[in-house]
């Protein structure tokens, strides 16, 4: 005998159709960014300013659902000619089964698993690595 029971999405998710299959998704979007020397801005809006020397995991998945993309961002710092003062050396993404880096090394270039690319890059539409002014972006899709 088969059964069949109402089930709901998570709060913060609406049930929606992708790619033809229904399923919950986020009703919205979420950001954290980390920029100058070095200052974070949380998913959930919160500021710090925070001026370790080493290298640190930003954001990453640790749930074990099946259904969420593995991603994981590290941030690496270093001093800023006092040891009062930090800056953020560089960046790396895990996503995809890619490792995405950008570094003040190589400025304008991001490396894409071990190689070093002209900025702007983008990969089957599911991230783009692009400037703005001085900064780096790498941005995935939302799904």
């Amino acid at each position: 005998m088969v059964v069949c029971e109402e089930s709901g999405c998570k709060p913060g998710e609406v049930c929606t159709v992708v790619k033809g299959v229904q399923r919950c998704v986020a009703n919205r979007q979420s950001i954290c960014m980390a920029t100058g020397d070095p200052h974070y801005t949380t998913f959930d809006g919160h500021r710090y300013d925070f001026m370790g020397t080493c290298i640190y995991l930003l954001a990453g998945l640790c749930s074990t659902d099946p259904t969420l993309l593995p991603f994981a961002v590290t941030v690496e710092n270093n001093h800023r000619g006092s040891h009062l003062v930090s800056f953020t050396k560089g960046v790396t993404v895990g996503v995809y089964n890619m490792t995405l880096s950008l570094s003040q090394e190589h400025r304008q270039k991001v490396k894409i698993n071990g190689v070093l690319l002209d900025v702007p890059f983008t990969h089957n539409h599911q991230l783009q690595v692009s400037l703005r002014g001085v900064h780096g972006i790498i941005t995935t899709d939302t799904v």
